[in-house]
């Protein structure tokens, strides 16, 4: 649900928006407290902000743009609309969160990696657990939902 900004305004006569004080130094020969009431509103040719919420998307192949304002019955109106990506904007998307996966994987494997040392005091049982925890994430990307993997996707680290 959206809402209204407080001591937030459009001016209508010079299409700008204007915070509190601001506003009221566009007209130094009118008096007026903030909030403004709607009778101030209407002296200082001004009307209230209303805020739509941002509407949700599918980030990869969708993105959301601010859309051209409406002004209904004296309230500012701030709409938003989804647009579709580009074939080329949804794979640089892909491409994006494909190298933020191989970060967290080569993240993962740096930590895990004293698993592998011959003094590291695991049982045999526990360093092939290692092992193949540690071949799960360099096969992460062969994983059906890379790039776009779920917390589950990832493989557990052995306790």
């Amino acid at each position: 649900m959206g809402q209204i900004l407080v001591n937030t305004y459009y001016h209508e006569p010079d299409d700008s928006v204007y915070i509190g004080r601001a506003l009221l130094k566009l007209y130094p020969h009118i008096s007026a407290q903030l909030p403004l009431s709607d009778n101030a509103l209407s002296s200082f040719n001004a009307m209230r902000i209303y805020l739509e919420d941002q509407p949700s998307c599918d980030p990869i192949h969708q993105h959301v743009e601010q859309d051209v304002n409406e002004i209904i019955d004296g309230v500012y109106y701030q709409k938003w609309t989804v647009h579709d990506r580009t074939p080329e904007d949804v794979q640089d998307q892909l491409d994006v969160r494909a190298i933020g996966v191989r970060n967290a994987r080569n993240e993962k494997l740096e930590k895990s990696d004293w698993t592998r040392l011959d003094d590291a005091v695991l049982t045999p049982e526990k360093k092939a657990e290692w092992a193949t925890y540690r071949t799960q994430l360099r096969d992460i990307t062969t994983h059906a939902n890379f790039p776009l993997l779920e917390d589950s996707d990832w493989p557990q680290e052995p306790a």
